[in-house]
């Protein structure tokens, strides 16, 4: 539950102490946040170039960890997140009304992961 301005203005806090209104938990190894705007509109928002969403964040309290640099296991872990990312959104579906799925996903599974 959040609030709505006469602009079509919003604010949701993430994260820290639980509020009433305009608050979402996250874990605490939370590392990203995505965002979907929807528009009711005839028009499409996608093919109007000149439409932009203004969004902005602003850090709040808590400290800023240092990026760490790349190595060999983060890498990996990286890939591997990604990887089951994508599995989740193709085979990892439940299946469409029994349809076949689209050319462009593999039935077999061609390599095997390791840990």
């Amino acid at each position: 539950m959040f609030d709505v301005g006469p602009d079509g203005a919003f604010e949701i806090t993430l994260g820290g102490p639980a509020k009433a209104r305009g608050w979402l938990a996250l874990p605490e190894n939370a590392n990203r946040i995505t965002t979907r705007h929807y528009f009711e509109e005839e028009k499409t928002a996608a093919a109007d170039d000149l439409r932009s969403v203004p969004l902005s964040i602003d850090v709040i309290g808590g400290e800023r960890r240092p990026i760490e640099t790349p190595n060999d296991a983060s890498v990996a872990a990286g890939i591997r997140r990604v990887a089951g990312f994508v599995r989740a959104r193709t085979v990892g579906m439940p299946p469409m009304m029994k349809q076949e799925p689209p050319a462009f996903l593999s039935k077999f599974r061609t390599c095997s992961r390791s840990r």
